[in-house]
């Protein structure tokens, strides 16, 4: 479990070797490093350089430059690069489970949980991090995001409103934080949305009936929060519901007939 740069001065060890090999003594720690660090964490930019004079199979290795700003950063737009380092700083980033390259390599597709494609983050995945914080509005900034996945952390304060400006996003799971606040209903606008979990937190207030807008929904978890009033009726909109969870909440009143409008539900 170490942690944190392997320091230049290891490449001092001149004597190194393991008797019986092909190299030389002085080469086979640089050789060893190259074959089993290159393009993980805990490497400086320079040490590779070192590395790659000393193995000629490393010759035309394309090195990933080290993090300096987002402003320098050409592999995703500068305001999808501000909006993960918002989130790094306002979650305790440092203090994650796994922050492997996350504000360390000029490529965000090597950052711990980081998914790019097409010069976009499409996928963002830190469940069960140890995230520590709130949910930045900036994330509404990734505008090509598909997943997005916060669950099992300590995040808290309410569930930002820009999120529903993701609208290629098909998966949301905030599942088991500390969030409070209300259920946006502006997430009715997210028409591409299949998978919503919003389960173990401390939301309240009612069910928007804006959520009866998001016609692709397959899943919708709602379990242990404080939701109460009644259950809209639009949630028979839902056609294409095939997992619905209330339980565990504050509701009352009738159950909408509405809801038999949802043949494909199973569970």
């Amino acid at each position: 479990s170490l942690s944190g740069a392997i320091p230049e001065s290891m490449t001092n060890l001149v004597n190194l070797c393991v008797p019986g090999t092909e190299y030389p003594c002085g080469d086979f720690f640089g050789l060893e490093l190259a074959h089993n660090y290159l393009n993980t964490s805990g490497y400086s930019y320079e040490l590779v350089n070192f590395l790659n004079t000393k193995d000629p199979d490393w010759a035309n290795t394309q090195l990933i430059p080290p993090f300096s700003n987002c402003e320098e950063m050409t592999a995703i737009p500068v305001s999808e690069c501000l909006a993960l380092e918002n989130l790094y700083h306002v979650t305790d980033g440092a203090n994650w489970i796994n922050h492997q390259n996350w504000l360390q390599t000029n490529d965000p597709n090597t950052w711990f949980g980081i998914t790019v494609s097409d010069g976009h983050v499409t996928h963002l995945n830190l469940s069960d991090n140890q995230l520590a914080g709130f949910i930045p509005g900036e994330l509404g900034s990734l505008d090509e995001l598909i997943s997005l996945d916060l669950s099992n952390n300590l995040l808290i304060n309410e569930i930002p409103v820009e999120l529903s400006n993701l609208k290629n996003l098909q998966e949301l799971n905030l599942w088991k934080n500390k969030l409070i606040g209300t259920f946006p209903k502006e997430f009715g606008t997210m028409t591409n949305l299949q998978f919503l979990d919003l389960s173990e937190n401390q939301l309240g207030g009612s069910i928007p009936y804006e959520i009866g807008n998001i016609g692709d929904l397959e899943y919708l978890a709602l379990v242990k929060n404080n939701f109460e009033g009644l259950i809209p009726a639009e949630l028979g909109n839902l056609s294409s519901l095939k997992t619905l969870f209330l339980s565990f909440n504050q509701f009352s009143g009738e159950i909408p007939p509405e809801l038999g409008n949802l043949t494909n539900l199973s569970a």
